[in-house]
């Protein structure tokens, strides 16, 4: 349950940052003379208390649900090290009133497996709207030649078409957030347009090139303002290692994408499935991932237990990478472009 702390910290975040992303809706602002700026809460500050009740329904745990630590367990912990405060940022739009809270969700057919626990999860809170856009067999990026399976074609329309997709879907549905969950396929051999030779994840023509492309997907999908959470690409049956083709997507292009659009935050999702080696198993579910790539609803929904807190504001995003991992390309040898 979100107490009354958290509820504290949410509002402090907002009174000391303003709000994650742009405008609220129709992109009007209004300017407070200097008479009485230090007289009256700033607006996005009232604009984010106002929304406070239905965060704080949202959060609530459904009838019947057990938390997951119990108020004992807790008790008989020891002590540790304080550690300095973290600031908890929520990576929601503020300012729409009280209707229900709407998260798109986009990626691949592992994308399309979490969206179902998100599902579950709205339905458990209510008062949660989920779009799911996720499609089957399409990696991110648009042009050239894309190897899947063992034949090598141009990426098909129900691909690539996300540019006018994702559009019509900010438009009508207008997400408070948005979740990018792309997987396998981002790691695929590609031959760019006006190239003859195949490249991977670790190329700088390549990593260039898909990084434009998140670019270009994130100025999509934060067109009217929401945030947009993209995760990082998880293991499979193998750990990611240093200089693997995923590592450079996780470590090094996906950061670049943050630090050049504010409105991107980066959810470590890799290292909280397989910080202690892959494995299907996650949150004391066995079959999270019976393929060790796709999520079983049961795995999805704690997929979605997990990082819904961190999106709303209630828990802290973990360590960054760049706070993990601050020199990405010490000591890796880059393929050849």
């Amino acid at each position: 349950m979100l107490t009354a702390v958290g509820l504290v910290v949410m509002i402090v975040a907002f009174g000391l940052g303003g709000p994650v992303g742009g405008p609220s809706r129709g992109g009007r602002t209004r300017r407070s003379s200097a008479g009485d700026a230090s007289s009256r809460p700033r607006l996005t500050e009232i604009a984010f208390r106002q929304r406070l009740p239905v965060l704080k329904a949202i959060l609530e745990p459904p009838a019947g649900v057990v938390p997951a630590v119990a108020p004992a367990a807790l008790a008989a912990r020891p002590a540790v090290i304080a550690k300095p405060a973290v600031r908890i940022v929520p990576l929601v739009r503020a300012g729409v009133g009280n209707r229900p809270l709407r998260i798109l969700v986009v990626g691949d057919s592992v994308g399309v497996s979490f969206a179902r626990g998100l599902e579950l999860w709205a339905g458990q809170r209510g008062n949660v709207r989920v779009l799911d856009d996720a499609r089957y067999w399409c990696a991110l990026g648009r042009n050239g030649l894309i190897v899947q399976g063992l034949t090598a074609s141009t990426p098909s329309t129900g691909c690539t078409d996300w540019g006018t997709r994702w559009a019509a879907a900010i438009r009508t549905f207008d997400p408070d957030v948005t979740i990018v969950l792309f997987s396998i396929w981002e790691i695929a051999l590609r031959r760019l347009p006006g190239r003859g030779d195949w490249l991977l994840p670790g190329a700088p023509a390549l990593d260039d090139w898909q990084l434009s492309e998140y670019q270009a997907a994130a100025d999509v999908l934060s067109a009217r303002g929401a945030p947009v959470v993209w995760f990082t690409i998880p293991c499979e049956n193998t750990p990611i290692r240093p200089g693997d083709p995923l590592w450079f997507v996780d470590r090094h292009t996906i950061p670049r994408l943050a630090a050049s659009r504010p409105a991107v935050h980066v959810v470590d999702l890799d290292h909280e499935l397989c910080a202690h080696g892959a494995s299907h198993a996650f949150a004391g579910i066995a079959d999270a991932r019976p393929d060790g790539a796709h999520f079983s609803d049961a795995g999805a929904l704690a997929v979605a237990r997990w990082v819904m807190p961190i999106v709303l504001g209630a828990a802290p995003n973990p360590v960054s990478i760049a706070e993990r991992d601050p020199a990405p390309d010490a000591g890796i040898t880059r393929r050849a472009s």
